[in-house]
This record gives C-alpha cells, sequence and structure tokens, in this order.
C-alpha cells in the first residue's frame, strides 16, 4: 500500500476584491465566508459566499461594493489571484442579517453578449476568427485579447439576425475537430491590481499527456472518489447527421465492434457541416466519448499533500492511481483536469473536487509504481 504523508493542516490566507466592472478599479477587501469557487476549462466557473451585516461589516459599504452586473470580483490566494469573475446575485436575509452573493468568471461576460454583425471568413485562422469574434466585447470589461494564431484555417459564416451569443459562437468554433481552448487568465500587477486577457490555447490549454509530472493517488493525495458507469448514456454505434433535409442530408457512421456487446444507437447532429470527411471525423470522436457504458469520475483531493492547488490548472492531464477492494490490482489512468471546485471553511481550511474527463488512458502496470507500508 502506499504510505500517506501525515501533515496538519494549515489555513490558507485568502482576499476578496471587487472592483468597478468597467474600468477595473479597486472598491475595496470584503470579509467573504462559506466560500465555493470553481474553474473551468472553456467555460464559466461559479463563486458563491457570505457577509454577515453586522456593525464590525459597516464599514465595508457592502450595497454599494457588490452591485449585480457592475461589480468585478478577484479570489485572491496566498497572494495571487486564483479566480476573477462578476458578481450576478445577491440576496439580503434581515431574520439572518447575512447577504449572499453569486458570482461567476469573466468567461460568462461573452453569454451576455450578442453577435450582431453578419460575417464571413474564408480560409482563415481560426485564432483570428475568435479574436474578431470577442475583441469589442472584451474591450467593454477592459479585458485584452491575446493575438495568436494557431495554422489551422477555417471558412466560417456568422448572422446577426440569429441573436447567438458571443460566448456561444466562441464555444463552438473551439469544438470543431482540431479546435482550441480558451479563458480569461488573470495576472498580478502592482499592489492588489490584477489584469484579465482572454487567452487561447492551441492544441490545449494545460501540460500534456506526454508531458505532465501530476501524479494523484488513493490512498494518498485522493481523499475520496466516485466512479460511475451508465450504460443508458452510451452507445457502440454513432450517426452523425450534417446539412441538407431528406434524401439530400450527409450522414456519416461509426461503429465499436470490441466485445459481446448489442448494438446501442445514438445520433448527433452537425447540421453547419456539409464536408463528409469533417462529419465522420465527428462521429468518430462521438462514438469515443460515448462509447458505452460513459464513466464519470469525481475525485476529491488533499490540500496538504502534493500536487498542492496551484500547481494545476484547468486542461493539465496527470495520472491518477486508485487501489482499494474495488480496484485490484491498483487501476491506473491518465485523465485531463477540466476543472476543480474549491470550498474554504471559515477557519481558512480548504476542499479541493477535480473534475476530469472521462476519456481516459489506462496505464499498463510497469506504467506505475506501487510502495509497499
Amino acid at each position: 500500500m502506499t504510505n500517506i504523508p501525515h501533515r496538519i493542516l494549515r489555513p490558507v490566507d485568502y482576499k476578496y476584491v471587487v472592483t468597478d466592472l468597467r474600468n477595473n478599479r479597486i472598491l475595496g477587501v470584503l470579509p467573504f465566508k462559506g466560500v465555493s469557487y470553481s474553474n473551468m476549462l472553456s467555460q464559466p466557473g461559479e463563486f458563491s459566499g457570505e457577509i454577515q451585516v453586522n456593525l464590525d461589516t459597516r464599514t465595508f459599504g457592502l450595497r454599494e461594493n457588490t452591485v449585480p452586473g457592475r461589480t468585478g470580483l478577484y479570489v485572491v490566494r496566498e497572494g495571487k489571484p486564483i479566480w476573477g469573475g462578476i458578481i450576478w446575485k445577491r440576496r439580503y436575509s434581515a431574520p439572518n442579517r447575512a447577504l449572499e452573493v453569486e458570482a461567476s468568471t469573466f468567461e460568462s461576460y461573452f453569454y451576455k453578449r450578442f453577435n450582431r454583425l453578419t460575417r464571413r471568413w474564408s480560409q482563415t485562422d481560426q485564432l483570428q476568427i475568435a479574436r474578431q469574434l470577442t475583441e469589442s466585447i472584451a474591450a467593454d470589461i477592459v479585458t485584452t485579447v491575446d493575438n495568436k494564431t494557431s495554422g489551422r484555417s477555417r471558412d466560417r459564416s456568422v448572422y446577426a439576425h440569429e441573436f447567438k451569443r458571443a460566448g456561444e459562437e466562441l464555444e463552438q468554433l473551439g469544438n470543431l475537430i482540431d479546435g482550441f481552448d480558451w479563458n480569461v487568465v488573470l495576472t498580478r500587477g502592482q499592489g492588489m491590481e490584477i489584469f484579465r486577457h482572454l487567452t487561447f490555447f492551441y492544441p490545449e490549454r494545460g501540460v500534456s499527456k506526454k508531458d505532465t509530472t501530476l501524479s494523484f493517488e488513493y490512498p494518498g493525495s485522493i481523499s475520496a472518489f466516485e466512479f460511475s458507469e451508465d450504460a443508458d448514456e452510451g452507445a457502440n454505434r454513432i450517426w452523425a447527421i450534417g446539412a441538407g433535409d431528406a434524401e439530400e442530408q450527409i450522414t456519416a457512421y461509426a461503429e465499436n465492434k470490441n466485445g459481446n456487446w448489442p448494438p446501442l444507437e445514438e445520433t448527433q447532429a452537425y447540421k453547419s457541416v456539409s464536408r463528409k470527411n469533417t462529419l465522420q471525423a465527428h462521429a468518430n470522436s462521438d462514438l469515443t466519448r460515448l462509447n458505452s457504458p460513459v464513466e464519470i469520475a469525481e475525485v476529491t483531493v488533499r490540500s496538504d499533500i502534493e500536487p498542492f492547488l496551484g500547481s494545476y490548472e484547468p486542461g493539465d492531464w496527470a495520472r491518477f492511481v486508485f487501489s482499494d477492494d474495488y480496484f485490484n490490482p491498483p487501476f491506473a489512468t491518465m485523465m485531463r483536469i477540466i476543472g476543480y471546485n474549491v470550498s474554504v471553511g471559515d477557519d481558512g481550511l480548504e476542499q479541493i473536487g477535480l473534475t476530469v474527463n472521462t476519456e481516459r488512458e489506462e496505464l499498463a502496470p510497469g506504467e506505475y509504481e506501487e510502495t509497499d507500508e
């Protein structure tokens, strides 16, 4: 069995900085309690927390400094900005004298804005398209947009009459075969100043499967885990449905013939896809994603054992080893961290849950080490 290091948990220093959303001017530092926050890959993460309203908090200007839709919020952990977003909701309860606040990361702003221009691109780098879709919107909340290119050219059209959200356009572009990841990344300036950067990652964000040194083990740095398997949501035959109607509609088919499984069938729609080879790539990808049974892993990791929070980000690949009566011999696999959720106790102690992908790669027994107790 794995030796489990015994460490003394120590409180982590957190500060919660609020700013004017439009110009990023710092308004103050608020005393949130009962905080939970999440960071996700290529999608918004969430924040919730509350402040007791009493004589001690009267000087914080709570009503003025938590206005929904107008206030930015940063979570600063041990001096480093680890979360940033927009306060969207607040609720005050007089009996409890508590102000509850909900926020989402800056990615959420792009889902509040419509694309109101009809534009067409022909053989244009996909990151240039992404930049042109978001640049003017990002400027409204003083977020810079990076200028990288991917070398992957695309034909693309967007239409004003569809009233699609800019975030939806960006999400659909990034999710294409050979697409890209995206997030608003935070950097620290002088004093408490924090900057926002809409960043594109090609071919993907984070430490690659080949280069990662991250490793989580149960028992050890993993304190709890759950595996669920669902054949009802899975399939081993996939039809991808593309552009066209009736007899002119194009389709692609992928099937997993391995094992003694009865046929389990699903369809996925890609009505904007008119190229047969692109549609086939979608069918192949969907077969991998939905191959029955679909597995979902929920992993809770300790904050007092490496890898520590801050040493990994959404997008990083890591090795996971599980050893208990259900997985005997130990089960080892490579999975990608899609996001994480942190609950911060009033004592400053943390509980961390990882969201990991289900397209995992199992390791042969010789590719991981076991340590006897």
